[in-house]
């Protein structure tokens, strides 16, 4: 039987993760935060197949982007177990479609082994690109590995920026009319932003609204300080509103680096024109023969690659979107 999952189903979704999955991952190991990823009200957002006997045999995760039936919707963790049905997984992801009506269903951190599987569904399969940016001034690396010292300026004019350290600001300046359902794949509620940055139990993030010459705050950029062994990097997580805007955020980024004495700055995408990254004076890691890590729980020296599937190939996706910045 594949159904979704209720409030009362919580402490074995926790026990099938941490036997089946990873053993202490956070969400087998914390329930609170499993509660404020995965449970709105007495909902959880979870699908599960249960045997015969009523265990779970298959759980798939997800995060809606917002209250409605209709929201936008991040799958996240996705799991069986073997059965007699070599379909089980496919069908936790068609009952998820079926019954929840999402106008797009998308998944940044999908294993390079089930691409063929997205493919089969006629899904959209991509890989993010990661960017860097160095500080203005040269500095040791502990964190990532520099090769060669490669700071291009940003050709795109630099904006003025304000901080919000409250949701009620955010609200208050960000222009809500220019970021809708029709301009935005995916699209973040509201509510959803509240929680994800401005009530998030572990991560402390800025956000950031950048100014337009008319004074307009159609894009906010969502960046949170990683730290390691008395280093620390700056990581831009999210950019909401009208993406392509970025570009104007270099004088942001360096003085947000200089603020915190970064090693450097990155940022994951996936949907964003080369071109526009270029002219904010962003590099790209891949190629360069840097090392910028993605991994800290725990520290792993290495580049990674995060691929992705959607149901809309026009999605614009971000280290942000579904599970891929939250603490292990």
């Amino acid at each position: 039987m594949i159904r979704f999952a209720e409030k009362k189903d919580i402490p074995d979704i926790m026990q099938f993760i941490d036997t089946h999955w990873k053993k202490g991952h956070i969400l087998a190991r914390d329930r609170s935060f499993f509660e404020y990823q995965h449970q709105q009200g007495e909902t959880v957002s979870f699908v599960l197949s249960l045997n015969q006997e009523g265990c779970i045999d298959g759980v798939l995760g997800y995060i809606p982007y917002g209250e409605g039936e209709c929201c936008d919707i991040m799958d996240a963790l996705w799991k069986v177990v073997h059965t007699d049905n070599p379909f089980l997984g496919v069908s936790l992801l068609k009952y998820l479609r079926e019954h929840k009506k999402a106008r797009l269903i998308a998944s940044p951190g999908i294993n390079k082994k089930t691409i063929p599987i997205y493919r089969f569904l006629k899904y959209h399969v991509g890989e993010m690109c990661q960017w860097y940016r160095l500080p203005k001034k040269e500095k040791a690396a502990k964190i990532g590995r520099i090769a060669q010292w490669n700071r291009p300026e940003a050709t795109a004019e630099s904006w003025e920026w304000e901080e919000y350290t409250a949701f009620s600001q955010f609200e208050a300046s960000f222009d809500f009319s220019s970021y809708t359902g029709e301009t935005a794949k995916p699209y973040k509620e509201p509510c959803y932003l509240r929680h994800r940055y401005f009530d998030h139990p572990v991560y402390h993030y800025r956000v950031f609204g950048l100014k337009t010459p008319m004074g307009r705050v159609e894009t906010a950029v969502v960046v949170r300080v990683q730290e390691y062994e008395g280093s620390c990097i700056l990581r831009v997580i999210d950019c909401i509103g009208k993406t392509e805007y970025i570009c104007h955020a270099a004088a942001l980024i360096d003085a947000l680096l200089s603020e915190i004495d970064g090693e450097y700055a990155d940022i994951y995408e996936a949907g964003i024109a080369d071109s526009c990254m270029v002219s904010g004076g962003w590099s790209k890691v891949e190629n360069s023969g840097n090392i910028m890590p993605d991994y800290f729980s725990p520290y792993l020296p290495e580049n990674i690659k995060i691929y992705y599937f959607s149901t809309d190939a026009a999605a614009i996706f971000f280290k942000g979107d579904g599970d891929q910045d939250r603490p292990s």
